[in-house]
């Protein structure tokens, strides 16, 4: 609750800071610096208000976001936040990070002490090794340095003129908290490192929300977010060196980022698609800045309020320029490319910016003035289509087809895009995933092109290849939604693969290289669903085929498939996709024993019957057709 309460007052406050006309100047931290570098492999800064200035970031081929230290104020106080790894031992002496480190304690030390606290009571990377070359350094500049064990009071700080707090693992109290607060607040400097994607892989079920760097600095206005920073031009021993500072820094906030948009926007409200193509400053300044959006949109949900306000951004923005903006629009992929990627992946962080209701589909389905199928897919089924409106209305009635007759109880689908009707991809590239589910499709007609999705143990089952991609792609989604959060599932598909192997036999879909599933797991359940979907019958078939052989897997995979599509109930659901896009479902009754393996499968074609081992391993399989003569 303190993390919301002090992000709402902080993003709403650099309201009146801006109108007031203050900046601050970070011309003494960026001083003779030129290059900076971190032995660690970075990452971002996200600086959600206007006060933080952005001090060092990646050029102009970096990822983004890449801002890795910012400077802000608080009462009388300074405060920087960088990377971990800037001012560290084996870091120090190289490139101008001996530099960017005295000017930043000479920033932050106003008071008139030389005397300063590195904390070491809450599991700081910081300690006496990493810290032995800056406290060498600062010594020699008339400083005295201590490590501090304990906690953090206002007697132990009392008389510092800086406290660096450097990655720590371990939370503070609240009486910490409130003295480092204080000692802010009276004219102390506070220097705090942090690496976000370092927290969570090793500190679960916390999330970045509880990082201990991220409680500190979240009410001055920042936050260690997730992620890399990675620069293909400049690096030393595999990590980014850093050459922009200060006021070379451009649209890597969120204000700054709207602020860029609307500039440009407005000074190219007609033409602008042919001029984002054709020039790149302003190019890169307009892609640059959706990036550091998204940084917020697709962050942690405890972002309420720069969330709303990127969300209300983006609404002005489609209001203002309908021509441009609206899902009506539709862009030359050989000449507007930049547009078509950057309004896609506009709409991907509208989709994840405020939590989707009821009340806000209909607001996001009125905004982008969806229409036909587009509307339908969204109101119906939260899917939106990131196309550069340019699938025909047939590819529109399978995708529609599809998630009606596919549970929506299985996948948390959001968006599915077709890349291939955009155009060649921008640099930097703008991802059109989020928060949840998003696939990636392609654009051939349907009825154009068709395949076998079955191995010629069985009779061939052709259908057609742009709907068999959609199944692919949304079968992704049920396996990372609905099979990774049912423990059971999860487990029973991760058996499936080691116990099947490497041998290509072993497996439904078996015309694969020796090895493909069982090195790449999460291809497993999307290739059996070509074939379900294709003639869940004829799955059943090949893996009864199989069985008669010896080889029991593929039986059992198909019945994995049916488990899944049964959502634990006493049904599941048979499909069969033809050549020119038509899907039929049809339903199976199931049978269980007591431990719930299926024993009973009763289709209209006919009866399966099933035995299990205690192991959870098939021993018996018998099919019945409908209206066979008894023996």
């Amino acid at each position: 609750m303190r993390l919301r309460l002090f992000l709402s007052v902080t993003w709403l406050s650099f309201l009146a800071v801006a109108a007031s006309g203050r900046t601050l100047d970070v011309g003494p931290l960026v001083a003779d610096v030129h290059e900076v570098w971190t032995p660690a492999a970075p990452g971002p800064i996200l600086a959600l208000d206007e006060r933080v200035v952005p001090l060092v970031a990646g050029d102009e081929d970096a990822t983004v976001p890449s801002v890795v230290a910012v400077a802000t104020t608080a009462g009388r106080g300074r405060i920087v936040a960088v990377i971990d790894g800037f001012f560290n031992s084996n870091a120090l002496g190289l490139f101008d990070n001996r530099r960017f480190a005295l000017n930043t304690i000479g920033w932050l030390a106003q008071r008139p002490s030389r005397r300063l606290v590195i904390t070491r009571g809450h599991r700081e990377w910081f300690g006496p090794a990493e810290s032995q070359a800056l406290q060498e350094e600062l010594r020699r500049q008339g400083y005295t340095t201590v490590l501090w064990e304990g906690a953090v009071s206002s007697i132990v700080l009392g008389n510092a003129a800086v406290v660096i707090i450097g990655t720590a693992w371990g939370s503070f109290t609240p009486a910490e908290m409130a003295a480092l607060d204080g000692f802010v607040d009276t004219g102390g400097g506070l220097l705090l490192a942090g690496l976000g994607w370092s927290w969570e892989p090793y500190n679960p079920p916390y999330t970045l929300d509880d990082y201990p760097m991220n409680v500190l600095a979240e009410p001055y206005g920042f936050r260690w977010i997730d992620g890399g920073v990675f620069d293909p031009t400049n690096q030393h021993e595999g990590s980014a060196v850093f050459r922009t500072f200060g006021s070379e820094i451009r649209c890597a906030t969120p204000p700054q980022a709207m602020d860029c948009i609307r500039t440009v926007t407005a000074a190219h409200s007609n033409g602008l698609p042919l001029f984002l193509k054709r020039y790149r400053t302003e190019q890169l300044d307009y892609l640059r800045s959706l990036l550091t959006l998204r940084a917020v949109t697709v962050g942690s949900p405890s972002l309420d309020a720069p969330r709303k306000q990127i969300d209300d951004f983006f609404a002005e923005l489609i209001a203002t320029y309908p021509q441009y903006f609206r899902k009506d629009a539709r862009y030359n992929p050989a000449t507007e490319n930049i547009l078509a990627w950057w309004r896609e992946g506009m709409y991907r962080s509208l989709i994840d910016a405020v939590p989707l209701t009821a009340d806000r589909r209909v607001e996001i389905a009125t905004r982008l003035s969806l229409t036909g199928r587009y509307a339908d897919l969204w109101n119906e089924f939260s899917v939106l289509l990131l196309d550069n409106t340019s699938l025909d209305e047939r590819q529109k009635q399978f995708l529609y087809e599809l998630h009606t007759l596919v549970p929506a109880g299985l996948h948390n689908l959001r968006s599915i895009s077709v890349r291939d009707k955009l155009g060649e991809p921008p640099v930097p590239e703008i991802p059109l995933y989020g928060r949840d589910g998003s696939v990636n499709i392609f654009g051939g007609a349907v009825g154009a092109a068709s395949e076998n999705s079955f191995p010629p143990d069985v009779a061939p089952g052709m259908a057609d290849v742009f709907c068999l991609v959609a199944v692919h792609e949304l079968n992704h989604v049920v396996d990372a939604n609905y099979i990774e959060h049912h423990s059971a599932l999860r487990d029973r598909k991760r058996a499936l693969v080691q116990a099947a192997g490497t041998d290509p036999r072993n497996y439904l879909r078996s015309m694969f290289a020796p090895g493909l599933f069982a090195a790449a797991p999460q291809e497993f359940f999307a290739s059996i669903s070509n074939e379900w979907f294709t003639d869940s019958a004829k799955t059943l078939e090949l893996g009864l085929v199989r069985f008669r052989s010896g080889l029991r897997h593929p039986l059992e995979q198909a019945l994995f498939m049916a488990e899944v599509y049964s959502l634990g109930g006493d049904r599941t659901y048979l499909y069969a996709l033809d050549t020119q896009g038509n899907l039929y479902r049809g339903e199976a009754t199931l049978g269980r024993a007591p431990q719930g393996n299926i024993v009973l499968l009763q289709m209209p074609e006919g009866r399966y019957e099933f035995e299990w081992d205690r192991s959870g391993n098939l021993t018996a399989a018998n099919y019945t057709p409908r209206n066979a003569r008894p023996r």
